[in-house]
């Protein structure tokens, strides 16, 4: 715009000089030496340099087809702006690092795989619900509680403290023993080990599976192997006078003590504090005719 305005301006007087010229031919060029310094001629604009169009455009011309950057951003910060794709998560909460188990237990307040191991397993028999996200927190406490509740009065104690065994989270799932239903003695004298067990023991003796004999009480019974004609398969080392034996009797362990004494069978230990499988029980020790060790234990109450 500021050189198309100076050209205009400079053609007007050049046509206004150039009909003085014609009205007086004898003076034609003389004018230049003389000019005053309002005038504007070509003289003065030819060694004036034509300003160059600048690359921004005034604020009144239309924007340019490509936008130039702001000066005062720099293509460093560009690049270090945020992703409009990028995930929005200044609402969500912070979270919390893995806290390790302590010991061999896991309890409220754990995370990690540990706990994500255990909730699969409860998930598994459907006793947890959601997705695992390794979090100990109130859901998994009630699944490992009604775990704890279908496995016996032992793991419901174990979690008082709200705490279970990592070997517990290898049990959940997974195949799960529910009791003894029988064990093998392997025996030099059949006929002498069924007359101790059921004359001194009360136990009732059973013949079963086209011959073969066995000892039978309660909920469980025990097989009987003669040495050196043992059914298979077997032990890899069946020894008459190699097991140990623990039974849970119905009597006080006074009153068995004495039955013992009636029948000649001698305590070789006891009464002596001992743990069982639910808890502590008062023992006695006593020798079977093969010299397996057996245990009569009394809980209490």
């Amino acid at each position: 715009m500021a050189v198309i305005g100076t050209v205009a301006f400079a053609g007007k007087v050049l046509s206004q000089d150039a009909g003085a010229e014609r009205a007086r031919p004898d003076k034609a060029h003389t004018w230049l030496p003389s000019m005053s310094p309002r005038d504007t001629s070509p003289p003065a604009v030819t060694p004036t340099p034509a300003p160059t169009p600048s690359p921004t455009p005034p604020a009144a011309a239309p924007p340019p087809r490509t936008p130039t950057p702001t000066p005062s951003v720099s293509r460093s910060a560009i690049a270090k702006a945020p992703s409009p794709s990028a995930p929005k998560t200044m609402n969500e909460p912070p979270r919390e690092p893995d806290r390790a188990p302590a010991g061999n237990s896991l309890g409220p307040g754990d995370s990690g795989p540990e706990v994500v191991e255990l909730q699969r397993r409860l998930a598994e028999i459907r006793l947890f619900y959601g997705s695992p996200d390794g979090r100990y927190d109130d859901r998994v406490a009630g699944a490992v509680g009604l775990y704890h509740g279908r496995t016996g009065p032992r793991s419901c104690r174990a979690l008082r403290d709200g705490r279970v065994r990592i070997a517990t989270l290898w049990r959940v799932a997974g195949m799960r023993v529910e009791r003894l239903d029988h064990l093998v003695l392997t025996v030099a004298d059949i006929d002498a080990t069924v007359d101790f067990y059921t004359r001194v023991l009360g136990m009732e003796p059973v013949t079963f599976g086209g011959g073969r004999r066995g000892l039978a009480f309660g909920q469980s019974k025990i097989n009987l192997h003669r040495a050196g004609h043992e059914f298979e398969p077997k032990a890899e080392r069946p020894t008459p006078g190699s097991a140990d034996l623990c039974f849970v009797v119905a009597d006080p362990l006074e009153r068995v003590i004495a039955e013992l004494a009636a029948q000649g069978v001698p305590v070789e230990e006891g009464p002596v504090e001992r743990t069982g499988a639910l808890g502590p029980f008062v023992s006695v020790y006593v020798r079977d005719p093969d010299g397996n060790l057996v245990e009569l234990s009394k809980y209490p109450g």
